[in-house]
């Protein structure tokens, strides 16, 4: 007898720390949830959320209650007595609120935990009777996975968050400039140095759209000197460097996007026009031993 009141008062001491862990776990899942961006019904899932947190204490007190020895449906603090039963009331409330929720989002799983709760209100544990406890039970094993998940989900969530940040980074870092547009036009990321070119060729960057951006660049690179580009548009920036502007299409998201890319080509331009000079020289003096081999030395041009 005396070994089974060990295993009691050692599953109660287990399930109270476990409760106190759920209790930290769904309050770092409610902070994710308010610093979360793009939440629909945020306000109303936040406030849903707080009122599984004020179970949880419940639950966490009810188990204080029984690792303790006390048989009272209280919470004994010094000098207070606090009743838990009108607390557990407010499962009625997360109850509703989950049934709400479940109908605008339609989630199987909210339609589970909204009966857990409501398995856990005062008329359904008096009438369970002496299957109260293991209604309670039961209830906090579904809780343990609920909010096990939502962590893990909450972890994964922030990973991406911060490579998606990573990768945002890298672009505004590039020497080259970036410009990404869905394929109605809208910006998506444009990066300073993409943003620095097109001032510099007078043309706006505070644009919500790039239909037309393109044209312009393409009219731009035709009224310099430049050759034509079959695929690009070069242009000449203001403090002499040599940008090759060049558009092609990407996935981002299963969404079809433009990339428009400004490539500095500064010491490539450099060298293919020295290399032309080098070429138009030896084209002169080819001419010329063109003439001496014909004529003799007499006739060669000065």
């Amino acid at each position: 007898m005396e070994l089974l009141l060990t295993a009691s008062e050692a599953s109660l001491t287990v399930a109270l720390v476990t409760t106190c862990l759920l209790i930290a776990g769904h309050t770092l899942h409610i902070a994710a949830l308010t610093g979360r961006r793009q939440v629909s019904h945020k306000p109303w899932i936040i406030a849903y959320e707080c009122l599984i947190l004020v179970f949880l204490v419940v639950l966490a007190a009810i188990t204080y209650a029984a690792a303790s020895g006390s048989h009272e449906f209280v919470m004994l603090l010094p000098g207070l007595r606090i009743p838990l039963e009108p607390r557990l009331w407010g499962n009625l409330a997360a109850a509703g609120r989950g049934v709400w929720i479940l109908v605008t989002t339609r989630s199987r799983l909210l339609a589970v935990e909204s009966l857990v709760l409501l398995a856990c209100t005062p008329p359904a544990l008096q009438f369970a009777g002496m299957y109260a406890l293991w209604i309670l039970a039961a209830a906090f094993t579904y809780f343990v996975f609920r909010v096990l998940s939502a962590v893990l989900i909450d972890i994964r969530q922030l990973a991406d968050e911060v490579a998606h940040f990573s990768t945002g980074d890298a672009v505004m870092r590039m020497p080259d400039g970036v410009l990404i547009a869905e394929a109605t036009g809208r910006i998506l990321v444009m990066n300073n140095v993409m943003r620095s070119c097109l001032t510099a060729r007078s043309l706006a960057t505070d644009l919500s759209e790039i239909r037309g951006l393109w044209d312009a660049l393409r009219e731009q690179s035709n009224a310099e000197a430049h050759a034509p580009l079959a695929g690009g548009a070069l242009l000449t920036m203001p403090e002499g460097s040599v940008r090759l502007f060049t558009k092609d299409t990407l996935t981002i998201d299963g969404r079809a996007c433009e990339r428009l890319l400004a490539i500095d080509v500064t010491e490539e331009h450099r060298l293919n026009h020295a290399l032309a000079q080098e070429n138009e020289l030896l084209a002169q003096a080819a001419g010329k031993l063109r003439v001496i081999y014909r004529n003799g030395p007499e006739a060669a041009p000065e």
